[in-house]
C-alpha cells in the first residue's frame, strides 16, 4: 500500500502527540512492543527471501 507524505506526516504527528500524552510507563510499553514488532518482521523478511 502506497500513502503520500503529507498522509504519512499527518499519521506520524497524531501518533506521537497520542504518545506524549500518556503516562511514561504505559508509553514505553507500547514503544517496547513496536520494536520488537520491527525486528520480528525484519526476522521474518529475512527468512522468507531466504527461502525464495
Amino acid at each position: 500500500m502506497t500513502i503520500s507524505k503529507k498522509v504519512a506526516d499527518i499519521l506520524w504527528a497524531v501518533a506521537e502527540r497520542y504518545l506524549a500524552s500518556l503516562p511514561e510507563e504505559e508509553r514505553n510499553q507500547i514503544l517496547s512492543r513496536a520494536a520488537n514488532n520491527c525486528a520480528r518482521s525484519t526476522t521474518e523478511q529475512t527468512t522468507s527471501s531466504t527461502n525464495s
